[in-house]
């Protein structure tokens, strides 16, 4: 058994095959992605203050790519996109800012991954050391509600762990079954058509510019300032052109009122932006262009559509009261909410 160090997974074979037998496939981890990622750091607002890190958006950021790959005559068992990601005097083990994630082959025995991912927490430990780097933080989707093999690893040696949570949607399940879990004001919304709504599905083969700046655009509307960097905005851009997403669009008598992006996999849809009109604010178009997310991601071949993170009163005590209401909204897209597990390596 051998542990590869990649610079470049997206022209590894080696890397393809091990994201092939990968039972999830989450988008967030695609080559594509992964420079989103890069200009497009996301928040740990959920996560307790002590386990909180995160950076602005205009920070100068650095990220050399150095994925992680363990394999042997059989094949590929598990990997790690990683960065060495330097902002200033500091220094993390991440996944170009986001966490880092286990990519798996879970047909493979039990030995071989316990065996592969001692190979793989001895280096990022190393490579810990080495760098002076601060805690790393992996996020375990939980196979079949198991603890991964190097987040086991990961705990064993002194680290700590917080669940995640996030709406999630079968695909797999009829259309039928989908709709009968949703909240009932959504069901209602859903069934009375809007014929004013105009919905635009934007992919690889149309997209331009100005389907980046429309989104700005409606991003700036709704918040009032730039929240992003114009990298931030053309990462995405550049991951739809390249066919790891997609945008919507919903316009009413010929103007855009909301836009959306969605990252996408094989096997998993993930929404990851959105951006509406504040001025048709409770119209419900949210809902509506998020239903037709659903729509293409099964058409896609998707199995699973993630809605995104959901918070609780009582274990986010913490969170503003604006993300408890976002947590609500994705709530009423049904009753599987999945756990993940984000676990910290010790300081």
């Amino acid at each position: 058994m051998r542990l590869r160090q990649i610079e470049n997974i997206a022209d590894s074979p080696e890397w393809l095959e091990l994201w092939q037998r990968d039972s999830f496939q989450h988008p967030w981890y695609l080559p594509g992605q992964l420079r989103v990622a890069q200009a497009r750091p996301p928040s740990g607002y959920y996560l307790p203050e002590a386990f909180r890190v995160g950076f602005e958006q205009t920070d100068n950021r650095e990220c050399r790519p150095l994925g992680l790959l363990v394999d042997d005559r059989a094949g590929p068992i598990l990997g790690i996109p990683l960065s060495i990601e330097v902002v200033g005097s500091t220094v993390r083990l991440s996944a170009f800012g986001r966490p880092l994630c286990p990519i798996e082959d879970q047909d493979a025995d039990g030995h071989r991954r316990k065996t592969a991912a001692k190979m793989i927490h001895r280096r990022l430990e190393q490579l810990k050391q080495e760098y002076q780097a601060e805690r790393y933080h992996i996020r375990d989707l939980l196979f079949a509600g198991r603890l991964s093999c190097l987040a086991e690893q990961v705990l064993r040696g002194g680290g700590q762990a917080v669940p995640f949570f996030s709406q999630t949607i079968d695909l797999t399940l009829s259309d039928h079954e989908i709709r009968a879990d949703l909240r009932d004001s959504l069901r209602n919304l859903l069934s009375r058509r809007r014929r004013d709504l105009v919905v635009t599905l934007v992919t690889s083969d149309n997209v331009t510019a100005g389907h980046r700046d429309t989104l700005r655009e409606l991003h700036l509307r709704q918040y009032g300032r730039e929240l992003q960097t114009d990298a931030g905005w053309e990462a995405l851009r550049h991951a739809v052109a390249g066919g790891s997403a997609f945008f919507l669009f919903g316009s009413i008598d010929g103007e855009y009122a909301c836009g959306a992006y969605f990252s996408y996999s094989s096997k998993y849809c993930h929404y990851s932006i959105a951006a509406n009109d504040p001025t048709r604010y409770g119209a419900g178009l949210s809902y509506l262009l998020l239903w037709r997310a659903i729509e293409h991601s099964r058409d896609l071949g998707c199995r699973l559509f993630e809605v995104g993170d959901r918070i609780y009163p009582g274990q986010h005590d913490h969170v503003a009261a604006k993300f408890h209401a976002i947590s609500h909204f994705k709530a009423g897209f049904g009753s599987r909410v999945a756990t993940r597990l984000d676990v910290f390596s010790k300081a």
